[in-house]
């Protein structure tokens, strides 16, 4: 189907000045090329339907020439890819269709953490 898979060879913490940053969105596909700009925050989300507003705490922001969010895409994972291999960073959260286009997400480690959950790496031979 002309999708390349990546293997996540592992986990980093988001920081202030980090490249290379990717998503790959279930709706729009995969993007790279976001710098992460912002130190984390509350940030306020609206319900697409026309509910309450949300604020999500704890959430890095990350900039890039192009918007290329789409509806769809949150919950999508972002990561860093560095010699071919991928380190999982968060959880895409939403975006901004301003410029620089900014799209915000969850660090994977307080997801993680949250969820007593950690990353298992599976190892192919």
């Amino acid at each position: 189907d002309g999708k390349l898979t990546i293997p996540v060879v592992g986990l980093r913490a988001p920081s202030y000045g980090m490249r290379g940053l990717c998503y790959s969105g279930a709706t729009s596909g995969e993007h790279c090329g976001y710098r992460i700009d912002e130190l984390p925050r509350s940030r306020p989300f609206k319900d697409p339907g026309g509910g309450p507003e949300y604020k999500i705490s704890h959430e890095w922001g990350a900039s890039s020439g192009h918007c290329t969010t789409q509806a769809g895409d949150s919950g999508s994972p972002v990561y860093q890819v560095v010699d071919n291999q991928a380190y999982a960073v968060g959880i895409l959260s939403g975006a901004y269709d301003s410029k620089p286009c900014e799209m915000f997400f969850t660090p994977l480690q307080l997801a993680l953490s949250q969820l007593n959950l950690k990353l298992v790496r599976a190892h192919v031979s």
